[in-house]
């Protein structure tokens, strides 16, 4: 179960699922909470994903300035339809991943948690969230996490280490890589140029309080 709305799918996701797609020992399906939400404006082709999905029906609880909490009912209803040997969630804040862990644990199926929280970025730390992590964290099969801080988190809430499997969030790095190479070679010239600046910052992502791009023009006039 995916929670990112299919034009907010981070671009890594997609090459992701499609290629896992492609392994003849697995029949991927990925269910998504809702196809858009406020936050995300900009557009993924759905001719790209080339992977078995459905949009489940159900609405957003606005009690985030970033994201809607998704409640789909109807998620007990879909998993009991396709009947998975496996079930792997995106995280375990929303009521839909709440009612796919139930729906595991009620027809002994593995509950698989992949996240990317770690103790620096979590923002609930009441006692009673704290237990609700661990009590997920106690029964799933394995965890999936994107680098060693989340890995930490993970292992603190009782998650297992043989059962803690890393899935780095990737780019196209050739693509980068090679593309790079044609100004390599010719970096002054192309600097001059474009009469960039001597100190020049770069900064790529979205204009937004949680990217921390204040807090970069802060460090910035500090220089």
């Amino acid at each position: 179960l995916e929670h990112r709305p299919i034009p907010g799918l981070r671009g890594y996701r997609i090459p992701v699922f499609n290629e896992l797609a492609q392994d003849h020992r697995i029949d991927l399906k990925v269910i998504f909470l809702a196809e858009t939400v406020q936050e995300r404006k900009w557009h993924v082709k759905k001719e790209d994903i080339a992977f078995n999905y459905c949009i489940s029906r159900g609405f957003g609880i606005p009690l985030s300035r970033r994201f809607p909490v998704f409640f789909n009912p109807v998620i007990f209803w879909t998993l009991s339809r396709i009947n998975p040997d496996v079930v792997i969630c995106g995280g375990y804040h929303h009521p839909s991943f709440l009612i796919a862990f139930f729906y595991t644990r009620l027809y002994q199926k593995k509950f698989v948690l992949w996240s990317e929280s770690h103790a620096l970025s979590i923002r609930l730390r009441q006692p009673w969230v704290m237990a609700y992590r661990k009590m997920i964290v106690k029964y799933c099969s394995a965890c999936i996490v994107p680098g060693e801080l989340a890995r930490r988190f993970l292992r603190d809430l009782g998650a297992e280490e043989k059962q803690t499997f890393v899935a780095p969030n990737a780019v196209a790095n050739d693509f980068f890589y090679q593309s790079s190479r044609v100004f390599r070679s010719q970096k002054e010239r192309f600097k001059a140029e474009r009469q960039f600046p001597r100190l020049l910052v770069l900064y790529v992502g979205r204009l937004i309080d949680s990217k921390g791009a204040q807090l970069l023009l802060e460090a910035f006039s500090k220089l």
